[in-house]
């Protein structure tokens, strides 16, 4: 397998990596047909766990509290909504104080889903759920 590897945002906000890989079997005479046996989930699995066991190495040789774990957070056994990726784009937006209808959604949702988390957790009555955006600008800076 031949791989490439593209490193983002080091010493940033959001660092992380992109990793390609060739899905062709490469012997002397160059790249041959696909190999769909890459496809199978034991290989990303594998990928997954010893990513995390060589980063979290790195972590602690620079004596970083941080870890990361390649689990799922239901396999973690973490009852939470995993983040909705915005990109980077929409955050730069915002951060200019201008609303992205984007974030506007997300925050109507996010604000729904805890309010029903809390209703079930508590065995509350539920109340009814946003129907429409907030004002413009809710949590989004100026409000341009």
């Amino acid at each position: 397998m031949c791989a490439t590897i593209a490193f983002h945002h080091i010493g940033g906000d959001n660092p992380h990596f992109h990793l390609m890989t060739t899905m062709r079997d490469i012997d002397q005479d160059g790249f041959k047909n696909k190999n769909r046996d890459w496809n199978d989930k034991q290989y990303l699995d594998h990928w997954r766990a010893e990513w995390a066991r060589y980063a979290n190495h790195a972590l602690t040789l620079a004596n970083s509290p941080a870890r990361i774990d390649h689990r799922s957070l239901k396999a973690q056994g973490i009852d939470r909504e995993p983040t909705q990726h915005q990109g980077p784009k929409a955050f730069a937006m915002q951060a200019r104080g201008v609303v992205v209808d984007r974030f506007r959604r997300v925050m109507v949702d996010l604000v729904t889903m805890l309010k029903a988390r809390r209703v079930a957790r508590q065995g509350l009555s539920p109340s009814p759920p946003i129907t429409t955006p907030p004002r413009k600008g809710w949590g989004m800076g100026r409000g341009r």
